[in-house]
């Protein structure tokens, strides 16, 4: 009986890490950034991407903290990457089951290999975006079950792989006091803080210990990039996420009626609590002009409402199907096991379809083959003290190990004032580093169009081609 009971949990398990390790040629360039980081802590660098240099580029605290365990492990950087998303996309697997069990056990593990290859999910492999999730529904799971005190350390984890986990705490603590909530509420939130501020504080020196920076970066320019150059011309965040949903028309409303039914009606609490959680992250990130690149920020949200949708439309179709029974004057029957079990079977065989469908069509991440040619040959070409300048400071920075200027300034803290003054040439007037690796045609920030014409005029003069794979260039100093 233990066995048929677990036997979900190895299975939600096995796809997770079937289906990761079958996207090795898609993990994303910002992964890469997180595993230097990692690199440095395991060999006792501190936390930082140039030797030498203060800051810290990462957005999330625990994500750099689980690839040095996995280094230190003996695991590869590509495995530390792979092996840390898909423990996260089993963890949200196996609580979406956990979560639905109780009441339809096929329709849980349907629900959670659904949630498991969502598109967005998928397409961010090598980022913290499946730690963060299923630290999101872990939290919402004890929410539901009343577990105060593992709520509250749940939302310190998920602040700690993402800083917009800290809106976790909040509904937390909002749930508490306005909630259904067996026993006295400020006995709830007493223990959800004091299990947040348990797990937080200590992570958070180990953080400070390791010469990280409390406030990253990076938050400062990617806040910026929205309003300066390419990115200006982008779409409001919550157009493109409106964009990037499949059939909103119908998926929005679905997800929202399910919501609002199960608000009035005091159950699925645990979604619910997901569901307020991803509307408050699309808020602040709308209201903050979040740049729309960055595709795995819509990650939560879309998990949340796709679960809502599906479950929306399942209650749809019971509710008509009732109701067309009884306008043809048929007694209601019973469900019944083996009307359960095809139907359960039909759910798993279209999740399976759909999660290969999407490891199978997903292409490699754009541009990853010529960013590891170029990177191997700098590698070989270069000296240990050169400098390299690049817009894409993943891959590039992470196989040559060479110093690394960040054209987009995301890992230089004093770039950023030149950066809101819309300055794309910073880095050229204040480094002129050995090697430039660009895009034909050039990206933003890149030497071209937007560089002043007497920084245009002085690259042409001091720089030429000196290597390309495919549409990435390498500009060498002139000798």
């Amino acid at each position: 009986m233990r066995t048929i009971r677990t036997m979900p949990f190895f299975l939600i398990i096995g796809a997770a890490f079937v289906a990761v390790f079958g996207l090795r040629h898609a993990l994303v360039d910002d992964g890469f950034i997180f595993l230097r980081v990692a690199d440095n802590l395991m060999r006792g660098n501190g936390w930082t991407y140039n030797l030498g240099e203060q800051s810290n580029p990462c957005t999330s605290f625990l994500f750099p903290l689980l690839l040095a365990g996995l280094r230190l492990m003996g695991l590869s950087g590509e495995n530390s990457l792979l092996v840390a998303y898909a423990s996260g996309m089993a963890l949200l697997g196996c609580v979406l089951f956990a979560m639905f069990r109780e009441h339809r056990p096929g329709l849980g593990l349907v629900i959670a290999l659904t949630a498991m290859f969502e598109s967005t999910l998928l397409q961010a492999v090598g980022m913290e975006t499946s730690c963060f999730v299923g630290t999101i529904f872990l939290c919402a799971w004890a929410v539901e079950r009343q577990w105060w005190g593992r709520a509250g350390a749940f939302a310190a984890l998920g602040s700690l792989f993402r800083p917009d986990g800290l809106a976790l705490f909040a509904i937390l603590l909002g749930y508490t006091w306005c909630g259904r909530v067996a026993g006295p509420r400020l006995w709830a939130s007493t223990r959800a803080c004091c299990s947040f501020i348990a797990v937080m504080l200590p992570l958070l020196g180990i953080v400070i210990l390791l010469g990280g920076d409390l406030i990253p970066s990076s938050i400062g320019v990617k806040m910026a990039q929205s309003r300066i150059g390419w990115w200006a011309t982008r779409r409001p965040w919550l157009i493109a996420w409106l964009r990037f949903r499949p059939a909103p028309e119908v998926t929005i409303p679905l997800a929202f009626w399910f919501l609002i039914r199960k608000y009035l009606l005091r159950q699925q609490v645990g979604l619910t609590f997901a569901m307020i959680f991803a509307i408050t992250q699309m808020a602040v990130y709308t209201a903050i002009s979040a740049p729309e690149a960055y595709f795995w920020y819509f990650t939560p949200s879309f998990v949340a409402f796709n679960l809502s949708a599906l479950l929306g439309g399942i209650e749809v179709f019971e509710l008509a199907k009732r109701k067309l029974t009884k306008m043809l004057g048929r007694a209601p029957t019973a469900p019944h096991a083996t009307h359960e079990r095809n139907w359960t079977l039909c759910g798993l065989g279209l999740a399976a379809l759909y999660g290969s469908a999407g490891v199978l069509l997903q292409p490699p991440y754009y541009n990853s083959h010529d960013y590891k040619t170029v990177a191997n040959w700098l590698a070989l070409h270069s000296n240990p003290t050169d400098r390299i300048a690049c817009a894409e400071i993943g891959y590039i920075g992470y196989i040559s190990q060479l110093k690394i200027i960040d054209m987009h300034g995301l890992i230089h803290p004093s770039a950023l004032s030149l950066i809101k003054k819309g300055n794309a040439s910073w880095w050229f007037q204040a480094h002129q580093p050995e090697w430039i690796v660009a895009h034909d045609p050039p990206w933003g920030g890149e030497p071209g169009p937007e560089f002043g014409a007497d920084d245009w005029a002085m690259f042409q003069e001091r720089y030429s081609a000196a290597f390309q794979s495919g549409k990435i260039v390498v500009w060498g100093q002139r000798r």
